[in-house]
């Protein structure tokens, strides 16, 4: 949408003021809930990001909806071999969200089913930024 523009387009007002929506995932979501499943929650329809829910976020769902959504996008992205486990970009660009208590292995292991060795090679797959028609 409008070459990726559209994120950085300030046009949703928040107490008066005009901000975009990297604005609000990067300056107030990650910030105040410090979270890394919040990349599961909120995301920009493309193919390769997790899936949108299908449900509002409450304060009674929030913690369950966003542990399934982080389980589902793992473990159907993840590819995990005897030496090397091949996981989102995501993980790349906010790899500081996810490290914040350990590896990204043991960020992964929280969440696989098939779990990786602690001294795994991380590789990350391509991102397919087209529309997610579904």
């Amino acid at each position: 949408i409008e070459n990726g523009k559209v994120w950085d387009l300030k046009f949703i007002k928040v107490n008066g003021k005009l901000l975009s929506l990297n604005q609000i995932e990067n300056q107030i979501l990650r910030i105040k809930f410090n979270d890394p499943r919040i990349h599961f929650g909120i995301n920009c329809a493309a193919v390769s990001c997790p899936k949108l829910n299908n449900k509002a976020f409450n304060s009674s769902n929030v913690d369950i909806e966003l542990k399934k959504l982080a389980s589902e996008f793992i473990n159907k992205t993840s590819k995990v071999n005897s030496s090397s486990i091949i996981i989102s970009k995501i993980f790349e660009w906010y790899r500081d969200d996810f490290i914040q208590n350990g590896s990204l292995v043991d960020y992964l292991n929280r969440y696989l089913i098939k779990k990786a060795p602690n001294n795994t090679n991380v590789e990350y797959s391509n991102y397919n930024w087209s529309l997610n028609k579904k």
